[in-house]
């Protein structure tokens, strides 16, 4: 009710929403920041928003505060090792990769180029629509062809910069015709892109680490030994990340989105959310607790990353796309890494759109062109700072596609597939695993161009 004045109003939304829990000096503060605003309309807002922030709001225990402040959360000590950073690229749908790579020439007879266009038909890229690059490795074929539409990726590869692996897939054990579907039976849900993407992101399958992902593991294990690590994503919220320490989430457009819990111009501000969660007696609930650590340390931390993140600048201009802006977020990132005093970065980033069943060729142009060109202008500001050598690029999808198109001049959902690996150590200009015979009565080759990977993840 409007008559309320300002104790009233804090007291009935404590009872409304806290069930009567709020301690008194959160109380005392929430009621002074109320008496600021300018109007009741204003008033409610800021008694809204502060106590959802308290402990009391996120547990059910009763919270006992003691005096004083939390200690002030110590910076990471100056990095004494070389700073490296893994950049993950998901093409969420299940990318037609063998689009991507392609059988060129000094082939057998199953795995040859003519092969591969009759099979794939109305799926398959014309020949002089690809260009042409040696297998560095012991394949099929001699040669192969990159989509036209990756000629960046081309330029990375003659440059030793980049590297495919061919025939990669989600494999629990060896794997024949004769046994895949018993195999993978109540285990993996194969072809389905939700349980494939987990699948891909926790590389887990047996859930030995149950809840995590591989990039959150890999954290572990680096702070672990040592390494100041910190998880990032500038796409989705991802299994990928998921390890001991929380994930730091940046929006690719508006960028580091703060706490403001007040959208008014009011001089209250972090603070007192921070005096909300102060200290608590040994009698006060733990949950109630560890909630008020982590908002210090969220509110600590993002305030730290803002102020990176205004010190430093890129000078590279990134397509306005979606997975452009992402790798433009990520580079901004990366030249914090100095003020952030982090020695090993792990990030995450999405592309969307890749789920072809109809109009695969005009749709692949798009989003190769959107691939090829935010990875150029990444790989363009990593030479900038001077780190490319130090970085990683590894980009997945969920499965791999049919090598037979279906009657809409699209692909379904398949197995195996093709990925690639770009960074200024990676010992590129090669084709790693095994490009798949793709003709119908191949070893691998399930039903209808659903081919067995022979390289797990």
């Amino acid at each position: 009710p409007s008559h309320l004045n300002a104790e009233e109003l804090v007291d009935e939304l404590n009872t409304l929403l806290l069930n009567g829990r709020l301690n008194q000096k959160s109380r005392k503060i929430i009621v002074a920041s109320v008496l600021k605003a300018k109007n009741f309309e204003q008033g409610l807002h800021i008694a809204q928003k502060l106590i959802i922030t308290t402990p009391e709001y996120h547990t059910t225990s009763i919270v006992m505060n003691s005096s004083g402040n939390r200690p002030q959360i110590k910076a990471p000590p100056v990095p004494k090792k070389r700073y490296k950073a893994l950049v993950h690229i998901m093409l969420n749908g299940g990318a037609d990769s063998f689009n991507m790579l392609v059988p060129y020439s000094g082939c057998s007879s199953t795995t040859s180029y003519s092969e591969y266009s009759r099979i794939r038909g109305i799926a398959a890229v014309l020949q002089s629509n690809l260009l042409r690059v040696g297998a560095g490795h012991p394949q099929p074929c001699k040669q192969y062809g990159i989509n036209n539409g990756l000629r960046y990726l081309y330029q990375l590869y003659n440059q030793q910069d980049l590297l495919f692996v061919a025939g990669i897939g989600m494999l629990i054990g060896p794997t024949e015709k004769k046994n895949w579907e018993k195999l993978y039976a109540g285990k993996v849900q194969l072809f389905a892109h939700d349980k494939q993407q987990t699948d891909i992101e926790q590389v887990d399958v047996f859930q030995k680490y149950a809840g995590t992902g591989i990039g959150g593991r890999i954290a572990n294990v680096l702070q672990n030994n040592g390494y100041e690590s910190v998880t990032l994503s500038v796409g989705d919220v991802s299994e990928f990340l998921v390890g001991d320490a929380p994930v730091v989430f940046l929006d690719p457009i508006s960028g580091l989105q703060l706490l403001h819990p007040v959208p008014y111009k009011t001089r209250m501000n972090f603070k007192t959310v921070l005096h909300l969660n102060g200290p608590t007696t040994f009698m006060s609930g733990t949950f109630g607790e560890s909630w008020s650590r982590m908002i210090h340390r969220t509110l600590n931390n993002g305030n730290t990353l803002n102020s990176a993140l205004k010190a430093v600048e890129i000078t590279t201009a990134f397509p306005n796309t979606p997975l452009g802006n992402q790798m433009r977020a990520i580079s901004h990132l990366i030249k914090t890494r100095e003020i952030r005093r982090t020695e090993r970065d792990i990030f995450y980033a999405t592309s969307e759109g890749w789920d072809m069943h109809l109009d695969l060729d005009d749709r692949l142009k798009i989003l190769f062109k959107e691939l090829n060109n935010a990875l150029r202008s990444f790989v363009t500001e990593m030479k900038e700072q001077n780190i490319w050598e130090e970085i990683v690029v590894v980009q997945t999808s969920e499965f791999g596609r049919t090598t037979t198109p279906n009657t809409s001049g699209g692909t379904d959902h398949a197995w195996s597939g093709n990925c690639f690996l770009a960074g200024g150590m990676v010992k590129g200009g090669q084709v790693l695993g095994t490009y798949p015979d793709i003709s119908e009565g191949a070893p691998l080759n399930i039903d209808r161009g659903r081919i067995i990977p022979s390289f797990p993840w």
